[in-house]
């Protein structure tokens, strides 16, 4: 029950793959404008919180996760200011749908268990930079 909740709501997915995360009111806000956004309610949505606030796990790596899920085709680019910083939140978005957790909600999004660096064996790329969802565009 809670999985199909999950798969329908940001919040909820945010909550079932971060059994630790407490939102408080402004993550619930955050959270509502995210859900009007994946629903198509609103098409452009910027962010603006302080540091330390939340921004960066629901907007960075719960988002591109929970959007995969949803359409595994799409295309997402994740900038910083910081080249480490985006490569880390690539990491992160990887961890999170290899999850069991995500598995749970979202099976037919995967990725490749390889590291690969390029493509010219026809493979999936996953490294650092980049990853591509398994059988997706």
């Amino acid at each position: 029950m809670y999985v199909e909740l999950a798969r329908r709501e940001f919040l909820a997915f945010v909550e079932y793959t971060k059994k630790d995360y407490r939102a408080n009111w402004h993550h619930q806000v955050l959270c509502d404008y995210i859900q009007a956004f994946v629903n198509g309610e609103i098409t452009k949505l910027m962010v603006w919180m302080p540091p330390q606030y939340g921004k960066s796990e629901l907007t960075s790596r719960r988002l591109p996760s929970y959007l995969l899920g949803i359409n595994p085709d799409l295309r997402i680019a994740i900038c910083s200011y910081a080249a480490d910083l985006a490569s880390s939140f690539n990491r992160d978005v990887k961890r999170i749908i290899q999850s069991e957790e995500y598995s749970a909600i979202f099976p037919d999004t995967t990725l490749s268990s390889k590291n690969v660096k390029n493509s010219a064996k026809g493979e999936y790329l996953n490294n650092a930079d980049i990853f591509e969802i398994v059988g997706r565009n």
